[in-house]
């Protein structure tokens, strides 16, 4: 499990930066230490937090989003409600910059979110597509339909 701030190619840092939390590991994690699955979860969200930290240290304005995977239905209908999902969108603008998800079926969500950053889709793309029910991507209208208005720079 890592996370990390990976700039795109550029002279300036914070011209356009997109951040990756890799959240793969976490039992490994755990086991190595001899601790239960539950401390390689721990660990995991400690990851983003440090990930949200170093992105402020490194001074880039943002939006952060988060959402706890309970509040997707999909998640009610095959009885796995743990998890959360976050998004960090720039602070001028209304691109995604990064995504974590840690549940069940999060890949479908990932999908859902790397087609749209390499796309460069605004966020709101996602916020306003109609999702099958009960699928979990359509919980990326609850996690988006609250997002705060742009910062202007």
């Amino acid at each position: 499990m890592q996370s990390y701030l990976s700039p795109k190619p550029t002279a300036n840092l914070r011209e356009k930066l997109h951040v990756g939390i890799i959240m793969d590991g976490n039992g490994r994690w755990a086991q190595l230490r001899q601790q239960d699955r539950a401390a390689g979860h721990r660990e995991g969200a400690a990851a983003v937090r440090r990930t949200v930290r170093a992105a402020r240290r490194l001074g880039l304005r943002y939006r952060l989003l988060s959402m706890p995977m309970a509040a997707v239905l999909r998640t009610r209908a095959i009885s796995e409600p743990r998890g959360f999902m976050k998004m960090l969108i720039a602070a001028d603008s209304d691109e995604i910059l990064g995504f974590t998800v840690f549940g069940a079926e999060a890949t479908e969500l990932l999908a859902a979110v790397q087609t749209a950053m390499v796309g460069r889709l605004p966020y709101t793309a996602l916020r306003s597509a109609i999702y099958t029910h009960p699928a979990m991507a359509e919980g990326l209208t609850f996690l988006l339909r609250n997002t705060p208005a742009p910062v202007p720079a």
